[in-house]
């Protein structure tokens, strides 16, 4: 590989040097820094004193994939951790300190929670309140978007180094609105101040309170500081911009100590705002370093682009030079009266492009500021029906919003018929829609075969699955389900059967709440032989692995060919998430007696709840090194992959989602930021200048991460049926003035 002059001193520096570097995306510096750890390698540094530091774990795939295909001397391996990870590994390795100086139960074993398990625990903590106090009447939003934001809340206070219980005391003083709001921020505080305690009474460490423990308990410690001193004598950290103010406290911890360091800083970036990145107080690292270098050079984007760029700055009221040259060939635009018109156009654009001129799938993405099932199903749709391979990126959305996952938790529920959970029969339609029959192998089961199967063979009370078998049903209704999908169908049902014989069937649990007590939940009294009875129970349910069911079912019948998860790559990924959620949650409750019902019952009422997915990285990296499927993803999900294409598609500019926040009635991103002052009002004025600086980063990482060329799709009506007006159509609109003006 051919290197730059700056990436060469980059890569050649002392060993002795602290180096702060900045540019735009597609400069070179992620480059760089990957063949500086790998010098740092060759040289014969130990890999335990080189550490690498990423904000997120998707953003850490340069560093694996180039230290596995590297031919480096034998020794230990290299850490490329996130913040979180760093946090975790040390709470893990200190605990008996940390529990001992924190208050908890150092000779009990931690249970770290997930995003997902967080929030079951939060419901537990919620529910009561709302049922009993009538707390949060005023927000109109889910329960589990109630729940993740409280625990948003309190992972603010951890990342941006406030107490926890001065949340509400920070929202209230920026609030200008009607004090009935007020009120729903005490609540908030309430419900945040018992969940931190009942965490803390169990043992259980969710990611705020792994942050705390870290920075108040460890960090100012000897022993923690030695270890992490050994380990960080040469330190790489990639994209600092998005990390939080408490990180980049840390950082600048270990320049005192280490002996080489390189921080890397995107300009315009700042992406994860929402969650507590400080791209201003990366700033502080540069004066902590011995030199400050500048990438210019862009690998990506090319003149047209920067130039399309500087053109989008100046539209949008930001200072830009004036480009040299014109960017109308780097874009191309269809303006359409109805939104499915646009749709069609976009689908009609992307054939023409990879049939025609020969545009590998993968270097293809089409990004809206949210990602709606219609438009997902829509283009998947279309492309699939032209055999161009298409995946999507939906991350945090409630698990049982994606299809594969209600396929499972379905199936789930079939072979677990002592649950006493009956799917309704909608559901097992599209079950059916799912798992039987794939668009490569025959035909698919359509949404009238699927209904008219599981209203004619479900509930059927003579089997043990409760699906009748084929050859009992109807000829007529036989026939028209056809016999090319029956074997596959007998398979399934078959395979069910099999699963429910081969365990052994105790009685259904009856009578017990869904949730655990936010407190300790009180024994019942015990009266005469009903104490007995209660402790001669079995419980065999609780010998259920979800997490094993849904391997064996994935594995033995729904990826193989003819089935519908077989080369589905969204389907897949839903799958292996889905496994991971259920062991994490079996996990954390099944053996510390927090759950009323066994762990697999329990969670897939969770499920069924709709709790919000966590993260898995398997979700964001791409099959095939990335030339597989054309991606479908907003356009902030495609930003923090940090992975550039050759052609960008954005479509329905006139949405105010390019432009305006999530609306998070119980959180704020900006009032609990470290740099806010408590006290100061959060007027209009502010919510513009967040809003349109926040549209100028979002524009420009965009076109730095784009090779070729970008196509916008507008349409007069959104997908709503409403007018279309955002800032960002107005921006384009004067774009489009200056190349009329441009031709004349």
């Amino acid at each position: 590989m051919e290197f730059t002059d700056p990436q060469r001193r980059i890569i050649d520096s002392p060993v002795d040097k602290t180096l702060y570097l900045t540019g735009a995306a597609g400069t070179g510096k992620t480059t760089a820094a990957v063949q500086r750890v790998l010098r740092l390698r060759q040289i014969d540094i130990p890999a335990e004193q080189i550490l690498v530091i990423v904000p997120q774990a998707v953003l850490a795939q340069p560093y694996h994939k180039a230290l596995r295909a590297a031919n480096l001397p034998p020794g230990g391996q290299i850490e490329v951790l996130t913040y979180g990870g760093l946090v975790l590994n040390t709470v893990r390795l200190f605990w008996a300190l940390a529990a001992k100086r924190a208050g908890l139960q150092p000779d009990q074993p931690p249970t770290f929670l997930t995003l997902e398990t967080a929030q079951y625990v939060m419901a537990s903590i919620v529910d009561p309140m709302i049922e009993a106090r009538g707390a949060f009447e005023g927000v109109t939003i889910d329960r589990n978007r109630l729940y993740s934001q409280i625990i948003d809340n309190l992972e603010k206070a951890a990342l941006n180094g406030f107490a926890y219980t001065d949340i509400a005391e920070r929202l209230k003083s920026a609030w200008v609105g009607e004090t009935s709001q007020a009120r729903m921020f005490d609540d908030v505080q309430r419900a945040a101040s018992a969940y931190r305690d009942h965490c803390r009474a169990h043992n259980l460490i969710d990611f705020s309170l792994q942050v705390e423990l870290f920075n108040r308990h460890l960090w100012s410690q000897k022993p923690v500081r030695d270890y992490w001193a050994a380990r960080t004598a040469h330190l790489i950290v990639d994209n600092a911009e998005e990390s939080a103010f408490i990180v980049h406290e840390l950082i600048a911890d270990l320049l005192k100590t280490c002996e080489s360091a390189l921080i890397i800083v995107d300009e315009e970036s700042g992406f994860r705002r929402f969650l507590s990145a400080a791209p201003e107080h990366a700033e502080t690292l540069r004066a902590r370093c011995d030199q400050a270098v500048e990438f210019t050079e862009s690998f990506v984007t090319p003149p047209v682009l920067t130039a399309l760029g500087d053109d989008f700055a100046r539209a949008l009221g930001d200072f830009a030079p004036e480009p040299t040259i014109s960017s109308r060939a780097g874009v191309d635009w269809a303006i359409r009266r109805f939104y499915p018109q646009m749709l069609n156009w976009v689908a009609d654009e992307i054939t023409l492009l990879v049939k025609e001129f020969g545009v590998p799938p993968g270097q293809i993405a089409v990004l809206s500021p949210y990602l709606s099932d219609a438009l997902r199903f829509t283009l998947m749709t279309r492309l699939q029906s032209e055999g161009i391979p298409v995946r999507s990126h939906r991350p945090s959305r409630a698990l049982r919003e994606e299809p594969a996952a209600r396929c499972l938790i379905t199936l789930a529920m079939l072979a677990h018929p002592e649950w006493g959970m009956t799917p309704t029969p909608y559901d097992v339609a599209y079950m059916f829609m799912g798992a039987v029959g794939s668009a490569g192998v025959g035909k698919t089961m359509d949404l009238i075969r699927a209904q008219l199967l599981a209203t004619t063979a479900y509930p059927d009370p003579t089997t043990k699955s409760r699906l009748m078998p084929f050859d009992a049903l109807k000829p007529d209704i036989q026939e028209r389900i056809t016999y090319l999908l029956a074997p596959r169908y007998e398979e399934l049902r078959r395979w069910l059967e099999a699963y429910i014989a081969d365990r052994p069937v105790p009685p259904p649990s009856v009578g017990t709440e869904f949730m655990p007590s936010p407190v300790e939940n009180p024994k019942p009294k015990a009266r005469g032989r009903k104490k007995k009875t209660e402790t001669t129970e079995t419980p065999p349910i609780a010998s259920v692995r979800l997490d094993h069911f849904f391997s064996r079912i994935f594995g033995e019948v729904l990826s193989q060919r003819g089935y519908g998860f077989h080369n589905d790559f969204d389907a897949a990924a839903v799958a292996g998430n889905l496994i991971d959620s259920a062991a994490n949650f079996r996990r954390a409750f099944e053996d510390r007696g927090l759950l009323e019902r066994p762990a697999a019952h329990e969670y897939v009422r969770m499920v069924e709840r709709g709790v919000i997915a966590d993260q898995y990285v398997r979700a964001w990296t791409l099959p095939d090194g990335g030339d597989g499927a054309v991606l479908i993803a907003p356009a902030y999900t495609f930003l923090m992959r940090n992975q550039p294409v050759d052609i960008q598609f954005w479509l329905d500019l006139g949405n105010r989602g390019w432009f305006e926040r999530l609306y998070q009635p119980l959180t704020h991103p900006y009032v609990l930021s470290a740099d806010w002052e408590v006290g100061q009002l959060w007027t209009d004025d502010e919510e513009y200048e967040k809003r349109r600086d926040t549209l100028f980063r979002l524009v420009m990482g965009l076109i730095r991460r784009a090779r070729r060329k970008i196509y916008v799709g507008v349409s007069e009506l959104g997908e709503n049926g409403a007018e279309s007006q955002s800032e960002l159509l107005q921006a384009f609109n004067r774009l489009l003035r200056k190349y009329n003006e441009e031709r004349e």
